[in-house]
């Protein structure tokens, strides 16, 4: 028998896996562990903004959108587009609003999608080394993966937090909404974050928080 959740649980969950993960690698007692924690904060935090992405702005799209708009957002949904696809037209398509992908939280989470992808497609693994008379062949170059710390798992999660909050605000959401829709869709609570125990439909459409 099927389970179901809610979009904002769903999110919800990927995000206190990766606040986990984060945790780890600030308490992991050698710096193999730490490294490998970092590493799973660095991978998760990007697949948690991408499921952001195709949860929140398909229930966005059905509540605030117009019929063509959201059939042209489904069709994207549909064709897979990839992420890179995602950050550049979904804000334009149904916020009216560009994603500035060059500097702030746009431009941190592209900085974190790269190094994502520096420890997970290395770039070389042909890289050969000559130790006395051996001779080792088809290395692959870990530089990267090697130079992760507990704050690479700390950045990785505080990009994705301030990533959710520049949609929210994208999207037109004052300060206080901000905080609730933080406190709604990624667990997170700030000072001003106390829900309104009513529907919000801006936060969860046909959801009672």
């Amino acid at each position: 028998m099927p389970s179901h959740s809610t979009p904002a649980g769903i999110v919800t969950e990927y995000f206190e896996t990766l606040r986990w993960t984060e945790q780890l690698a600030q308490t992991s007692n050698s710096l193999s562990e730490t490294r490998r924690a970092a590493a799973m904060s660095v991978i998760y935090a990007v697949t948690a903004v991408e499921v952001f992405l195709n949860l929140w702005f398909r229930v966005y799209a059905n509540e605030h959108t117009a019929q063509d708009v959201q059939a042209e957002f489904e069709q994207s949904l549909r064709l897979k587009v990839g992420l890179d696809q995602k950050l550049s037209k979904w804000p334009m398509l149904l916020l009216k609003k560009k994603l500035d992908l060059k500097a702030g939280p746009g431009g941190a989470l592209i900085a974190l999608k790269a190094k994502r992808n520096s420890i997970v497609h290395f770039e070389s693994t042909n890289d050969t080394i000559h130790a006395s008379n051996i001779i080792i062949h088809g290395l692959a170059d870990t530089s990267e993966y090697d130079s992760l710390s507990a704050m690479s798992a700390v950045e990785a999660l505080a990009t994705t937090e301030a990533f959710v909050l520049e949609i929210f605000r994208l999207a037109g959401f004052d300060d206080k909404t901000c905080a609730q829709a933080q406190a709604v869709w990624i667990g997170k609570q700030t000072a001003s974050s106390s829900i309104d125990r009513g529907p919000a439909p801006w936060i969860a459409p046909h959801v009672t928080c």
